[in-house]
């Protein structure tokens, strides 16, 4: 009988470090868009950030009911919701987005917050919450390895955890995250040697915004 290699305990310490990184940049991220619904009088459907004048309106209350709107046309979290409902673009949302190919270009991101379009508006709508908050995670943990590894300081995290750029995306779900999570992933991934997975990492970043593929390159 072949016997059991344990994890050496450095590399225990490694990942448990990697995890509480990890876990402080999903609390952050759920902190964020907890203040962020405050701001919009409590209601998590103001994370879409509907436009009040948006063409898409009718479609994303369809979904969601009666939801907070943003000023004028709104911001990219309609597209997202949209794309989450529908991925495969067979409704009538890819005809009123400016750009509809452009948009379908970043699936990855909705497509996993909607459950490949199997889950219904609501629980779409927590998938791209909850999704957002994992891209910031791995953003936390990613940062954090790849700065123990190359010598730099713990506070190097703070260059996500406290990125407006950050901010903004985890506040209305938009791609940006979830890719920048899996392009520092991959990064890291292939620092350490995990060549395949890193390929991978940085594949799925490509899918979640297409401008990534520069990290690969």
């Amino acid at each position: 009988m072949p016997l059991m290699h344990p994890v050496p305990t450095d590399h225990r310490l490694a990942l448990r470090h990697l995890l509480a990184w990890f876990l402080i940049g999903v609390v952050v991220a759920f902190a964020l868009q907890w203040l962020q619904v405050r701001a919009l009088g409590g209601d998590w459907t103001g994370l879409v950030n509907t436009g009040e004048t948006s063409t898409l309106r009718p479609l994303i209350e369809a979904e969601l009911g009666p939801v907070t709107t943003a000023e004028r046309a709104g911001h990219d979290g309609q597209f997202s919701f949209l794309i989450a409902v529908d991925p495969l673009g067979q409704g009538p949302a890819p005809e009123l987005f400016d750009h509809g190919a452009y948009r379908y270009r970043r699936i990855l991101f909705p497509a996993l917050g909607g459950g490949l379009g199997l889950l219904g508006g609501e629980a779409a709508l927590v998938g791209l919450i909850v999704w957002s908050a994992v891209g910031l995670g791995l953003s936390t943990a990613a940062v954090a390895d790849l700065g123990a590894g190359w010598g730099a300081r713990p506070w190097v995290v703070a260059g996500v955890l406290a990125n407006p750029g950050v901010w903004l995306s985890v506040q209305l779900l938009t791609p940006d995250v979830l890719a920048l999570g899996l392009a520092l992933g991959g990064v890291a991934l292939w620092r350490r040697g995990i060549h395949w997975w890193g390929v991978a990492a940085l594949a799925l970043a490509a899918l979640a915004k297409d401008q990534y593929l520069l990290v690969a390159a």
